[in-house]
Parts: C-alpha cells; sequence; structure tokens
C-alpha cells in the first residue's frame, strides 16, 4: 500500500471512530458533522472525500463494527478447531460462533442500540465481498458445509439466515428486553438456528 493511500485509510479510519464515540455518547441524532470533524481533526471538506452524508457515515460504521465482531468470533473458532484438531463440522462452527455473537452481542449494549437490528444488515454482501479478511474464514466455512453434502448457495442462505436472525432476536433481547430477555430466550433462539442448519443439509451431525 502507497503512503498516500495509507494516510487515507488512516484518515477515514479517524473519522469513523471519532464518529462512533460521539454516537455512542450523544446519540446519533444529536451528533452533527461538525462534532465528528472537530473530533477527528479534519476540515468539513475532507469528510466529504470519505462519506456523503451522516447517514452514510452510520452504515460505514454498521459494516466496520460488524466486520469487527465477526472477525472476533472467527479468531475464537480457530482456537476451538486447533483445540479439537479441526474435527468441527460446518453445523458445529456455526453454533459455535452464534454463541460467540450472541456473548459480544450482550457485552457491547451500546453498539447493539445504536445499530438497532442494523447489525448484520449488509452480511449477506459481507460473505461474498473479496476486499475484506473474513473471506478466507468465510469460504472455510462454506467449504466444510460441502462435506456435509451443503452446496455453496446453500451454506451461504444458512449463513445469512442464522446471522440475521440471530442479530434480531438479540436486538430486541438486550436493547428492549422485550416480548423476552436474553436469558430467556437464548435457547430457543440456539434451537431456531440449530434448525435452520439442519434443514436440507441430510443427516445431522
Amino acid at each position: 500500500m502507497s503512503k498516500v493511500s495509507e494516510k487515507q485509510k488512516t484518515k477515514r479510519s479517524s473519522i469513523l471512530d471519532s464518529a462512533y464515540e460521539l454516537f455512542i455518547s450523544k446519540s446519533f441524532s444529536s451528533t452533527s458533522i461538525d462534532d465528528v470533524v472537530k473530533k477527528a481533526g479534519i476540515a468539513k471538506g475532507t469528510f466529504y472525500l470519505y462519506f456523503k452524508d451522516k447517514y452514510d457515515l452510520l452504515d460505514r460504521i454498521v459494516i466496520k463494527k460488524s466486520l469487527d465482531l465477526l472477525e472476533s468470533a472467527f479468531e475464537t473458532l480457530g482456537a476451538e478447531k486447533e483445540k479439537r484438531e479441526n474435527n468441527m463440522s460446518f453445523t458445529d462452527q456455526m453454533l459455535f460462533l452464534v454463541e460467540r455473537i450472541v456473548d459480544s452481542m450482550q457485552s457491547n449494549r451500546e453498539l447493539v442500540a445504536l445499530m438497532n437490528k442494523r447489525l448484520f444488515s449488509n452480511i449477506g454482501a459481507l460473505i461474498t465481498d473479496e476486499s475484506h479478511g473474513l473471506r478466507e474464514h468465510f469460504d472455510s466455512l462454506i467449504e466444510d458445509g460441502g462435506k456435509l453434502g451443503i452446496n455453496r448457495e446453500a451454506a451461504i442462505r444458512k449463513i445469512y439466515m442464522t446471522v440475521s436472525t440471530v442479530g434480531s432476536v438479540c436486538s430486541d433481547a438486550i436493547i428492549y428486553g422485550s416480548p423476552f430477555k436474553l436469558g430467556e430466550i437464548r435457547p430457543e433462539l440456539m434451537a431456531a438456528v440449530a434448525g435452520i442448519l439442519h434443514e436440507g443439509s441430510g443427516p445431522r451431525t
């Protein structure tokens, strides 16, 4: 990466990080672009080189935070696979990932509240996007699905449905505690995820 590209990436990250801190502390509606550029230490014109408006900025934050959370879950999965000598099926891995995602959401209530069901809203694009480091993780997971007779398209659908369902249910439970608190609904949520994963997968593992 050239020095110019590196500088641009650093500046963009600074804007995203500054905006996220302000959105969490002041709320999205109470934060202005002027607030963001002041905190990031940039000129207002520079902001518009990277983002169209405040809503575009929030969309980018949603993607970044979704990637961060998923990357952390995959890193934990990698350690678990090594411990089990890679003896984890597609279903085992997905259930493990879901548990880690739920734990992360539960410990990041401010993030969940800010995104309000928009966390993982771009999961379909994230699975197929080749521009980030998660693609290798997704490809490995999908390949393991193939060992159970799950073709690539079906595996992507299962990942999409699983993560989207978890994101939506956990948002209600964590933010509102309604209609159920997370501790109350978690067993049923995991059972629903297992149903998504086993449907059309042939013999259960």
